[in-house]
């Protein structure tokens, strides 16, 4: 095709791996803003299994740190915002760890499922949620070490729920702009699981 409008097979490589870097760069960014799986997904041009909305058997898991709003109201914007950034950059380590899909993250709380897009098994979702959990509470401990050290001494604890059932997953949201998620009685009884666990615990 470039030949035929006169370009050198030289230039056309050239233009060939440009677009490349450009895809790749692209690739990177789009991952900072959606879970690594739906990046894959698109990429691969199989929008359809995210698209199209289906019911699932998912492992899902809630978290948030308790009390962090009043803990964090007397703080400056700028030190809450780089406690917030940091506890948000290592979880999200941890869930890339395991390879769960991050569908929201409200403040300091998250949602995680395993099993969508893409599905091994039942024990397998559940094994790497349940994984998932117990480095989130070892990393807070960390964490909390870290922070003390920079001034801040307020006990920061994170409560984890963890249910495995059916929920409908896919694409929600305007014709602009679209979450990949799911919905159901299942997703709230994860939830509820996590609003009734002890703080630094995990309730299954």
């Amino acid at each position: 095709k470039f030949y035929r409008y006169g370009i050198s097979k030289a230039i056309a490589k050239k233009q060939i791996k440009l677009k490349n870097k450009q895809l790749d760069n692209l690739s990177i960014k789009l991952s900072e803003y959606l879970p690594q799986q739906l990046v894959d997904n698109l990429a691969d041009g199989r929008e359809e299994t995210i698209a199209n909305h289906k019911r699932e058997k998912l492992t899902m898991f809630f978290s948030d740190i308790k009390d962090f709003t009043s803990m964090t109201d007397a703080m400056e914007p700028e030190d809450m915002a780089l406690l917030l950034n940091n506890y948000l950059t290592e979880m999200d380590e941890i869930i890339d760890k395991y390879k769960g899909t991050l569908a929201q993250v409200t403040g300091d709380s998250l949602f995680v499922f395993f099993g969508a897009p893409k599905q091994t098994n039942d024990q397998d979702h559940a094994f790497r949620c349940l994984s998932m959990a117990i480095d989130m509470q070892k990393k807070i401990s960390d964490l909390q070490k870290k922070w003390f050290k920079k001034g801040i001494d307020e006990s920061f604890k994170i409560r984890c729920g963890i249910n495995t059932g059916v929920a409908t997953v896919g694409s929600f949201g305007s014709s602009g702009r679209k979450l990949y998620t799911a919905h159901g009685m299942q997703v709230n009884l994860a939830a509820r699981l996590e609003q009734a666990c002890e703080p630094g615990s995990i309730l299954v």
